[in-house]
């Protein structure tokens, strides 16, 4: 079974399962020549101890349970081969630290890297009388090298492994914004042309009415259709370009055009205050108040429909009611929203406002959108906001005067 693996490590597959460790077996050459020229009873010992150095190894690499005693078994083999031969014999710890690089657990390569420290001191001090200074400058060096390996090398891995994970959170980053981008799309073209599409239904459907009995009548809703289609060609062209800012007094206009149409009549109070309002707010309030509308239009079968604004210190209501014949209610009895209301909440949620919607008790529908009043400071820090939404308005009123030109 293979050991749990420390969080952020991973090791090489193609490494570990290849025959790319056992290429630098070749080198045990080195200590193996010196051994042979031990007398008869140490050089027997001496090869043992190397066969069994090499059998750990391989056996180190081929099962991963083992990576960890295997290290150990090594370093204890090669303590023992520098006290049998010599204090150089210590140098095939390079190969112990192969199999320290590739542990699981951090914590393994810890014990095994301590273990060779003790290890090679417990040499060095036995042999401290027999090495001349050329000998401790020769082995202090890789002994070094030796230590810090291992963590240089996890270190590496560490970095490459931080990297991918860092791709991947910018390939997912880049994902999300490109849904949450699709999304801003749908909720734009649903609240700019769901308005402007239900007009021109309705306007076909009364010219088609009137063709016979009024025919002055209807060319006359042919013309306005011709008017809308081009408006919402000019509201396509203007969302490609930027989200063009609304203003409350623009929206309930048409609004009342759109209910009118549908032969609603209706009524509107407090609109007077806009100017008190945010350009942002507004801007968010107009879609909302769009989109109740459209809604009152397609589904309530009202005949009136009262629009309510109101600006105190701490809040902004938009109220919309109408007598028709409530709001359907699922199977659970929630009320059913569509994609038009749940783009109004979350744009309203955007902004820390609410969204209500509720049938009343003397029939009809109510919606309510609540946003809380920007404060004086946060207005200021989003002068830069302003300005760029004033911008567009004002650009937006240039081209419809073009247009109309």
């Amino acid at each position: 079974m293979k050991p749990p693996r420390e969080p952020g490590t991973s090791y090489s597959k193609t490494y570990t399962s290849s025959w790319f460790p056992y290429i630098w077996l070749i080198y045990l050459v080195v200590p193996i020549f010196y051994l042979i020229r031990l007398p008869g009873d140490k050089a027997a010992i001496g090869l043992s101890l190397v066969a069994l150095f090499t059998v750990f190894y391989v056996l180190g690499f081929r099962r991963r349970a083992w990576s960890f005693p295997a290290a150990l078994a090594m370093t204890a083999i090669a303590a023992g081969l520098a006290l049998l031969s010599d204090a150089g014999m210590i140098t095939i710890g390079f190969f112990i630290v192969a199999l320290a690089v590739f542990q699981t657990q951090f914590w393994q390569t810890l014990a095994v890297m301590a273990a060779m420290a003790a290890a090679f001191s417990y040499v060095l001090i036995a042999e401290f009388a027999v090495l001349s200074p050329d000998e401790w400058a020769s082995l202090l060096p890789p002994i070094g090298i030796m230590l810090a390996f291992p963590f240089v090398m996890r270190a590496i891995r560490r970095s490459r492994e931080l990297r991918k994970q860092l791709d991947t959170a910018n390939e997912r980053i880049r994902q999300l914004i490109q849904q949450e981008e699709r999304e801003r799309i749908a909720r734009d073209l649903h609240d700019t042309l769901g308005q402007t599409l239900t007009l021109i239904s309705l306007k076909s459907e009364i010219a088609g009415k009137l063709v016979t009995r009024q025919p002055e009548r209807a060319r006359e809703e042919l013309r306005e259709i011709h008017g809308t289609a081009r408006t919402a060609l000019r509201q396509i062209r203007e969302l490609v370009t930027d989200m063009r800012a609304l203003r409350l007094a623009d929206e309930l206009d048409r609004a009342r055009q759109l209910l009118h149409s549908a032969n609603i009549a209706c009524a509107a109070e407090g609109f007077e205050d806009e100017g008190a309002v945010h350009p942002l707010e507004a801007h968010v309030l107009a879609y909302a108040l769009r989109e109740t509308v459209t809604n009152v239009v397609r589904h309530s079968g009202a005949s009136r429909c009262e629009i309510a604004l109101s600006v105190s210190e701490t809040e902004l209501a938009l109220i919309v009611r109408d007598d028709g014949k409530g709001l359907p209610e699922a199977e659970d009895g929630q009320l059913r929203a569509g994609n038009g209301l749940r783009n109004m909440r979350e744009r309203l949620s955007f902004l820390g406002g609410r969204f209500e919607a509720a049938t009343q008790p003397d029939g009809g529908s109510r919606f309510a959108m609540h946003l809380p009043v920007a404060s004086r400071g946060e207005a200021e820090s989003q002068s830069e906001t302003k300005e760029g939404v004033a911008q567009d308005a004002e650009v937006s009123k240039e081209r419809a005067k073009e247009e109309r030109a």
